[in-house]
């Protein structure tokens, strides 16, 4: 039975990296096109606080789908970032050592990348 063995590629982790930040685009757009959409039916609900009994039922609850997802957004967006910046250390610090090991080898004599 073969060892097991353990290998590591730092720009595979890197392109990880930049789809898992092109989600995070994704998400903006979302949030920006259902805003948009809020932007443009706004008053079509009424008036609220000018008794209208629709308009004072649905208009704060359309706010506050409006900041959940604002929130939401948000929080996913943090949780990516940290994704992507941990992803991009987590490759710098495979890099590095590799580096070093092969400019030591090198330096050991005749040895090509």
């Amino acid at each position: 039975m073969a060892e097991p063995t353990f290998a590591a590629e730092p720009s595979e982790i890197v392109k990880s990296s930049k789809e898992l930040a092109a989600l995070e685009l994704l998400g903006k757009k979302m949030a920006a096109n259902l805003k948009a959409g809020y932007e443009y039916y706004f008053g079509c609900w009424g008036q609220e606080g000018q008794g209208d009994d629709f308009a004072d039922a649905v208009i704060p609850e359309v706010k506050k789908v409006m900041e959940a997802l604002a929130m939401a957004v948000e929080a996913v967006d943090g949780v990516i970032k940290g994704l992507v910046n941990s992803l991009g250390a987590e490759a710098a610090a495979i890099q590095k050592p590799q580096d070093t090991a092969l400019n030591d080898i090198q330096q050991q004599g005749d040895v090509r990348r």
